[in-house]
């Protein structure tokens, strides 16, 4: 079975998504759909609760005015063409740093892998969320980063 266009060719993918704005709207909603919590069912294309109508076709909107569909899928591309061992090359990040994974997230790593490379001060699993978490939880994201924001205070990492 082969890979998905956005992690082998993006700008293939890029092309037709720039070109056509109904192409446009189909990919995002398909993405939309699936990387979004819906809590539990995903029987139609459809957006989840959390997200409105307006919200969506706004995304839709800046992403169609700003021709920037085909810069936003290269990252995908790129995670997925990284070089294996550029992480251990690195060494360990001593940057206080905070991770999130939402249970609909599309790409989640044990906390153990995080522990050993990063410097790690906050952790959390929450019930909800999915990758749009400014969109699907806003409150719970924002709580998040100020209890962390106020952890690195608290520490005096930042002043």
């Amino acid at each position: 079975m082969d890979a998905p266009a956005s992690r082998t060719r993006p700008y293939s993918l890029a092309y037709g998504l720039v070109d056509s704005p109904v192409g446009l709207l189909a990919w995002m909603l398909e993405k939309f759909h699936n990387w979004t919590d819906h809590g539990g069912i995903h029987d139609i294309e459809s957006l989840p609760d959390t997200i409105s109508v307006d919200e969506f076709l706004t995304m839709v909107t800046i992403y169609w005015l700003t021709n920037s569909m085909s810069s936003s899928i290269r990252v995908y591309y790129e995670a997925f063409h990284e070089d294996e061992t550029m992480s251990t090359c690195m060494g360990r990040v001593n940057i206080p740093t905070a991770i999130i994974q939402f249970p609909a997230e599309l790409a989640k790593f044990p906390r153990d892998w995080a522990e050993t490379s990063v410097n790690l001060q906050q952790y959390n699993e929450p019930d909800v969320g999915g990758h749009f978490p400014a969109l699907e939880t806003d409150q719970l994201l924002l709580d998040d980063l100020q209890r962390f924001g106020k952890l690195l205070r608290t520490k005096k990492w930042i002043n």
